[in-house]
């Protein structure tokens, strides 16, 4: 709400992450909804209609909630935004290499490629996904791409693993010489658990 207050539908090139959401804002006249979907869609994101109240808009996640409502349901498209003030889609995710296959050759990146940047870059994606209080698992399609993230995932995690069993010790010697004020790894802040990833 925070962003939306400060750059209105610019906030959507700030998130960073899958998403899909439908903001309601009340204290305008009349009520304003923008409604938006992750750059690549990843998350699911409907909006429908129905001829008997073309005036209505509605969104859903899934296509049963909306699906015996509206007579006209389309999928959201993924890195746009809808406004209810212009009552139409803009596309929000504009990466410079967006016109790549527009067959211009002024649209095709030069660059070398940098592969220490392309490790490092999925190296961070991976770990970034890794941040959570809960069990994951990885699928393997037996392909390079699976098989990579797998083995960064494992590596990552065991490197959380050491760190984790490193506080433990400390911990555990500082009790052992009377020492107090270490934190074991349950009571880990989240700052200090995004350290350690």
């Amino acid at each position: 709400m925070h962003l939306y207050k400060e750059h209105d539908t610019g906030l959507c090139n700030m998130l960073d992450g899958m998403f899909s959401f439908v903001l309601l804002d009340e204290s305008v006249t009349p009520s304003r909804v923008i409604a938006a979907r992750d750059p690549i869609g990843i998350t699911t994101l409907y909006q429908g209609y129905n001829s008997k109240s073309p005036e209505t808009v509605f969104f859903a996640s899934e296509l049963k909630a909306i699906n015996e409502e509206c007579d006209v349901i389309n999928a959201f498209p993924p890195g746009h935004f809808w406004d209810s003030k212009t009552k139409s889609f803009e596309r929000y995710f504009k990466p410079t290499w967006w016109q790549g296959d527009s067959g211009n050759p002024a649209d095709i990146p030069h660059n070398p490629v940098d592969y220490t940047l392309l490790r490092e870059t999925l190296e961070e994606a991976v770990r970034k996904r890794l941040m959570a209080e809960v069990p994951y698992g990885v699928l393997l399609s037996g392909g390079l791409d699976s098989s990579l993230i797998a083995a960064i995932a494992a590596r990552e995690t065991e490197k959380v693993a050491k760190a984790q069993v490193e506080r433990r010790a400390a911990k555990i010697k500082a009790q052992e010489s009377g020492q107090s004020g270490s934190k074991t790894p349950e009571l880990l802040h989240d700052r200090e658990r995004r350290e350690l990833l």
